[in-house]
């Protein structure tokens, strides 16, 4: 399941993604090695560790492009998928960079790498399996885990948060270090930091 806290527009982030799509890193960014298993002549699956547990693999095509991304973990059956490509929105050539298991292991925090070199940070449930996005389509980073469980997330770029119903202005975020609360998905801001870029 995939859903976002923030009352944003899929079609319009999508139309955001396309636009983006034409930077020049795109093309080299979906350029990927590591141990290959051959799926067939035209794509092969690569995978690499991510941390004890967990990994994340690729689907490649014959010309060493990316397709396909997914965060996998490895229990007694061997290894699973959990997440895969994060919504129809995200085109093709981008991959979840990083995994940061919580402290207790029940969420991840992850960051898919995507056009232009941005970078978006998710959490997912282990339980539920519910994929949760932050500040789309800011460009965010995975920092990790907080003492008390909290996820810390670097916002790079300012972000407004607009009401679904009537299109008001809710709340503004500005750069900085944001915690979020694993279950109630609440953001708190810890402290400013420097603007990054936006493409």
């Amino acid at each position: 399941m995939f859903r976002g806290i923030a009352d944003r527009r899929w079609l319009a982030f999508g139309v955001l993604l396309a636009a983006l799509s034409g930077c020049g890193s795109n093309t080299t960014a979906g350029r990927v090695s590591a141990g290959t298993t051959t799926r067939g002549a035209a794509e092969s699956q690569r995978c690499k560790p991510a941390v004890r547990g967990f990994r994340i693999c690729y689907t490649v095509d014959r010309d060493d492009q990316i397709r396909d991304s997914g965060v996998f973990s490895h229990g007694q059956g061997g290894w699973t998928e959990l997440a895969g490509t994060p919504g129809a929105v995200f085109d093709d050539g981008n991959w979840w960079r990083r995994v940061v298991p919580s402290p207790d292991r029940r969420t991840l925090l992850l960051e898919w790498l995507g056009p232009c070199d941005l970078h978006f940070t998710f959490l997912f449930s282990v339980r539920t399996h519910e994929l949760t996005e932050f500040l789309l389509p800011s460009n965010s980073r995975a920092l990790g885990w907080s003492a008390d469980g909290q996820a810390r997330i670097r916002l790079l770029t300012r972000f407004e948060d607009y009401r679904s119903d009537t299109h008001d202005l809710r709340r503004v975020f500005r750069p900085g270090i944001y915690t979020v609360d694993p279950v109630t998905h609440a953001i708190t801001r810890e402290r400013s930091s420097p603007a990054g870029s936006e493409c």
